[in-house]
């Protein structure tokens, strides 16, 4: 479990103990939601790259670059929820440079 938690939880004679069933219910949906999230951005990054690959979507395309900026940031959370701070650190790269091309074709279109 992560720091997201707000489980208090602890170890006494090798069981678990929580302090609510509450508590527990919040912390597996934090869980679960997390999961989604990390699916999801993940699946948005591959789609993004498998349809570039196949010529059915260029990496100048608006679409390209959304899909790349949104599954990154989902996977920013994701892996920070995790505490996988590299892997935080390359997917905020990614939407760095996402965002940088997005900002210089809107600056390029706005010249014309």
């Amino acid at each position: 479990m992560s720091g997201f938690c707000l489980l208090i939880h602890y170890y006494q004679t090798g069981k678990l103990y929580f302090h609510s069933t509450k508590q527990l219910h919040l912390c597996m949906d934090i869980f679960i939601l997390m999961e989604i999230i990390g699916w999801s951005g993940s699946a948005m990054v591959v789609v993004a790259y498998i349809l570039n690959i196949r010529g059915k979507m260029d990496v100048r395309s608006v679409w390209y670059v959304w899909l790349n900026i949104i599954g990154s940031a989902f996977l920013i959370a994701y892996t920070f929820y995790l505490k996988a701070y590299p892997n935080v650190l390359v997917n905020l790269i990614w939407v760095l440079v996402a965002v940088y091309s997005l900002i210089r074709s809107a600056l390029k279109k706005k010249e014309s």
